[in-house]
């Protein structure tokens, strides 16, 4: 090769890249074979012997264009593993999401002050489904007369098998243990 821009044609004939990659490959080898022609006009060196330096350092032109074309190859492959393997990973996280708000966690929103100020209106409670150990002045989600209530509990009681739980304005309510759907373990205020 006589210069580089004959160098860098021959690399860019062989790689057959888009036009976009090929500004930008030809870009990168440019700084990296200037730098190197630097060094060799810094040595006074001759312009067909700083090319021969090129080529030691780099590799003919059809053999570097070859491996940029492979590189390409393989990266197209990797692209398409990937693209099979999104719909198959999205499917497997929405299924994860809905096991785990079925069994583990779910939010509720609270829409009324029966448990103001300690839980206000319009918070939500992220509750946990798995726990079933309650202590008095827990804050719980339950089940009764076909709705979601939130609530505080008052007393626990193992002989009949539930719970008191009270709600401000409400009399206190027993809540048997297979209507409680969890305990609240992390509460969310936020003004509308």
């Amino acid at each position: 090769m006589h210069n580089l821009e004959e160098y860098l044609n021959k690399i860019m004939e062989v790689a057959d890249l888009a036009p976009r990659d090929a500004r930008r490959v030809r870009n990168e080898l440019q700084s990296h074979l200037r730098e190197l022609l630097d060094v060799g006009h810094n040595r006074d060196l001759p312009e067909s012997e700083v090319m021969s330096m090129v080529e030691k350092e780099f590799g003919s032109p059809e053999e570097l264009g070859t491996m940029i074309a492979r590189a390409k190859g393989r990266f197209r492959t990797y692209l398409k593993k990937q693209a099979r393997r999104l719909p198959l990973t999205l499917a497997a996280a929405v299924v994860l999401a809905f096991a785990i708000k079925a069994t583990a966690f779910e939010a509720f929103r609270v829409t009324t002050d029966a448990l103001s100020p300690r839980v206000p209106a319009s918070s939500r409670v992220l509750v946990n489904k798995l726990s079933r150990q309650v202590d008095a002045n827990d804050v719980i989600v339950f089940r009764l007369d076909k709705e979601y209530r939130v609530g505080i509990v008052r007393q626990t009681d193992s002989d009949r098998g539930g719970i008191l739980v009270h709600r401000n304005g409400e009399p206190e309510v027993f809540v048997p243990s297979h209507q409680i759907v969890g305990k609240a373990i992390f509460l969310y205020s936020y003004a509308l």
